[in-house]
């Protein structure tokens, strides 16, 4: 009787342990899901402190562009705090007139001679804005020796005669 006793003792120890290891493991997993990152955990679980100050970890590699945020500010949980930009990959923009646009191919040749810099076309609008009567002509930098940014306003000559002194858009 007294064996059973210790039994039953020992089998609910072992149930409320791997309950709490369980429990622990969905936390851990939370946290993990939240973006804090494993050193922070553990140092949570060996302090059990929290810090006032939040490691912020970007989901992806890259310069952070703009800030949405101050220090101090109350956020929400899902809010964007940075905008983060990977300038090894940039693309031009360009507001091509409709009247050239029909003709540009996929592929096609862009230069913008105030930095040297060389484009192809990847991909053409269907859509003409109808202030300007202008396609948007989306074209991936391959080459660049000068300086580009992002939301900077470039002349930039696309097609054929980007070799030469061809057609110049914004």
């Amino acid at each position: 009787s007294s064996a059973n006793a210790h039994a039953r003792t020992s089998r609910a120890s072992r149930s409320a342990n791997t309950e709490a290891q369980t429990l622990l493991s969905e936390r851990r997993q939370a946290l993990a899901l939240m973006g804090m990152t494993e050193a922070a955990i553990q140092r949570l679980q060996k302090t059990r402190k929290y810090s006032s100050r939040v490691d912020l970890v970007a989901p992806a590699s890259g310069v952070v562009v703009e800030r949405m945020t101050t220090a101090g500010e109350r956020v929400e949980a899902a809010s964007a705090l940075f905008k983060i930009a990977n300038l090894a990959r940039l693309w031009l923009e360009v507001q091509v007139p409709v009247r050239h646009a029909e003709g540009l191919a996929i592929g096609a040749q862009v230069r913008v001679p105030t930095c040297g810099a060389k484009a192809k076309v990847v991909s053409a609008g269907k859509n003409v804005d109808v202030a300007n009567q202008t396609v948007t002509v989306r074209a991936e930098i391959v080459e660049c020796p000068g300086t580009l940014w992002p939301g900077q306003f470039v002349e930039a000559m696309i097609g054929s005669e980007a070799a030469t002194a061809g057609k110049h858009w914004t």
